[in-house]
């Protein structure tokens, strides 16, 4: 309540009491905002970043699927490139224009619902920002991403880039074209090698970590994750351990190329032949990919090679790091 200026000054100095008095409550009311704004940050502070600090930085693309289809084997230039992340932001650098990124992304976590469905489990890095860049229909849209961080340090992002209508065939997949699924390694990414029959015989033998693995272009893979061992005649994909968890095991044969990748031929113990393709990245970083579940449909003899190294809904994918020799 306003004290009565008469109190304090003559009537002629009551407008200047009102002046005081005026400026000593809009110090107090100006200290109070400052406390206010503090206590938000302070709140805001204690939710995690749209990116932990464990995932900033600059990314290695391995692979990006969209619509079914491998972004680098229609744009080579993608292959390879980086993705760098902040606190919030998703930057898919774009080489050759510094100035336009293929896909830009400004975030923030989606808020748990309230109250929670016991029977939907959220994923626990749920995204939404607005999204740009050359490889978005829509620059400016808000459009939700999420994240996880597997095996061996591999990191899966998906970024929605447009609006999507439907049903998704997991929440990491590539298969509608409004989405991407990104594999991304901390180290860089080589070139394709072209294919050497003799040497790539050699180089193929050993155990492999299974940096991300995709069905119809979905990586629904969690931790533990697997790795697959080749000997000079043999493969088998093993779970979690060594030794256990057989996920499936046969022979292989390597074959001359075809065009710029070699091809492989897995003769799985249920299945039989399913022709495939394979490429190395340098001697430690290796890609197969070969057809689905054929069963009785199409004779052994007459299976033809799958073209091209992507995953889609005839192909299956691996990408495979060679493990660290055991001391």
């Amino acid at each position: 309540m306003r004290p009565p200026a008469a109190k304090y000054l003559s009537a002629g100095a009551t407008c200047t009491t009102d002046l005081v008095y005026d400026r000593i409550m809009m110090l107090r009311f100006s200290q109070l905002l400052t406390l206010l704004c503090f206590a938000g940050l302070v709140q805001a502070g204690d939710a995690p970043p749209a990116f932990t600090p464990e995932i900033q930085g600059t990314w290695h693309l391995l692979t990006a699927h969209s619509g079914n289809t491998s972004l680098a084997e229609t744009t080579p230039a993608l292959w390879g490139t980086t993705i760098t992340l902040t606190d919030r932001q998703f930057t898919w650098n774009n080489p050759a224009d510094a100035k336009t990124p293929w896909l830009d992304g400004d975030y923030q976590r989606v808020p748990p619902p309230e109250p929670e469905d016991p029977k939907k489990k959220p994923d626990p890095n749920e995204l939404i920002g607005v999204v740009s860049g050359s490889l978005c229909p829509t620059p400016g849209a808000s459009l939700p991403a999420r994240w996880r961080l597997t095996d061996y340090g591999a990191l899966l992002i998906l970024v929605q880039r447009e609006a999507f209508t439907g049903n998704r065939n997991g929440n990491y997949s590539g298969a509608a074209k409004a989405d991407v699924i990104f594999l991304l390694r901390r180290d860089p990414v080589p070139a394709i090698q072209p294919a050497d029959f003799a040497k790539d015989a050699l180089r193929i033998v050993g155990d492999w970590s299974v940096l991300g693995e995709f069905d119809d272009a979905n990586s629904a893979r969690t931790r533990p994750g697997g790795h697959v061992v080749f000997t000079a005649e043999t493969v088998e994909k093993l779970g979690p351990g060594s030794g256990k968890g057989t996920q499936g095991s046969g022979s292989y044969k390597l074959l001359p190329p075809e065009a710029k990748y070699g091809r492989i031929d897995i003769i799985e113990n249920r299945e039989g032949r399913s022709p495939g393709l394979y490429a190395f990245c340098g001697d430690d970083l290796l890609y197969v990919v070969y057809p689905e579940d054929q069963g009785d449909r199409v004779a052994p003899d007459q299976r033809k090679a799958v073209v091209p190294l992507q995953s889609d809904g005839n192909r299956n994918l691996w990408v495979l790091q060679r493990r660290p020799a055991k001391p």
